[in-house]
């Protein structure tokens, strides 16, 4: 299997083996904004979409043991240890993926200076840890140098026909060994910056929505934190700094495991939040639980990560969704239909564990 792209309704690059969008419309639901609606009836099972992530880090407490960009385990491998900071890991594929690459450029520094606690900050600080990730994407970006963006690519940069024809397109490959290894599987949405900046940030309100003062102030101060750590060649203004952050917490996802968590990782956590077992999307800068005790996962879908997938985040919640998303083993979200859907209904996901009760799911949902 290979990639092919075409341009998506609602942001994204995709393959074109059968369109992935298919299934699903934009729609605008009163009350709610943009939404998406099925398309035709659909059967219980019924995959909607497979995104990649656009940008997606490990929990502070997981850096030892998974890759930092498939998010899958590595294990004690010392050859997965990255040489500039000696903190992240990576897997032979994503070392040379633009993950690696970025992180080798843009983000070891900052990441060498979290492992030593300067400015009392530590590697436990995720969304600070992701902000990061995202700038390194904005200087490529801005280089153009997107490998997700055709409008990037020329000359030799231009993806590679593989000589097979699909619908709607030819197929190519990415210059991006990660995005190729996740295509094998099935058809792939890869978003690009330009999809990232299309999503609320709730700075501006209005259109942009709207983020609580107290909230839209601790995004101030993570900002300024990630004044004194990003690279010198991302370096952006205060401003565009809490922009991106914004959009990080109204989209965010928490990413679980691939498979049931029952290898031995050593994971530090605070509460019951590490295995709750749940493929939950973060909203409003749900903090990550802070690491003062080791524990195992024992069973279920265990939280490894945050992570932003564009082409995803237009699913709106509901306690009682007609679909659900899980994580693959590259990182993807894929969201499937868990009962029969009729044509033009509303399709959810659920943002938090909806076995919690009403109470808690209010609560994390504010």
């Amino acid at each position: 299997s290979s990639l092919s792209f075409a341009r998506s309704p609602v942001g994204g690059l995709m393959s074109t083996h059968g369109n992935p969008w298919s299934a699903v419309t934009p729609w605008f639901v009163d009350g709610k904004g943009e939404a998406l609606v099925a398309s035709r009836d659909l059967p219980r099972g019924t995959l909607l979409v497979r995104v990649a992530p656009f940008a997606a880090v490990p929990y502070g407490r997981f850096l030892h043991v998974v890759c930092s960009g498939c998010l899958q385990p590595c294990g004690d491998d010392e050859s997965c240890v990255c040489s500039g900071c000696g903190v992240a890991r990576h897997c032979v594929t994503c070392a040379s993926s633009r993950t690696g690459k970025a992180h080798r450029k843009h983000e070891c520094f900052a990441l060498s200076r979290l492992a030593n606690h300067e400015f009392g900050l530590t590697i436990g600080h995720d969304d600070l840890r992701l902000l990061l990730r995202v700038l390194s994407l904005r200087k490529k970006w801005m280089d153009g140098a997107d490998d997700a963006d055709p409008g990037n690519r020329t000359g030799d940069d231009l993806p590679v026909a593989d000589g097979h024809d699909t619908q709607g397109g030819s197929s190519c490959m990415t210059n991006d060994p990660a995005t190729n290894a996740a295509s094998e599987d099935s058809d792939l949405i890869v978003d690009t910056f330009s999809d990232f900046e299309n999503l609320m940030s709730g700075a501006a309100g209005g259109d942009d929505g709207s983020l609580s003062d107290s909230a839209l102030n601790t995004l101030t101060e993570v900002s300024k934190q990630c004044k004194f750590l990003v690279d010198s060649t991302c370096r952006a203004s205060l401003d565009t700094y809490t922009s991106l952050l914004g959009r990080l917490q109204l989209n965010g996802f928490e990413i679980t495991t691939a498979a049931e968590a029952r290898v031995a990782w050593t994971c530090s956590v605070e509460g019951d939040d590490a295995l709750n077992g749940a493929a939950t999307k973060k909203k409003k800068g749900t903090p990550a639980p802070k690491a003062t005790e080791s524990k195992k996962p024992t069973g279920g879908h265990a939280p490894v990560g945050i992570g932003v997938y564009p082409s995803a985040a237009s699913f709106n919640h509901d306690c009682n969704p007609n679909c659900a998303q899980r994580f693959d083993a590259h990182a993807c979200v894929v969201v499937e239909t868990v009962c029969f859907v009729k044509k033009g209904q509303e399709l959810c996901i659920p943002y938090v564990d909806v076995n919690l009760d009403c109470e808690a799911r209010n609560a994390r949902l504010e």
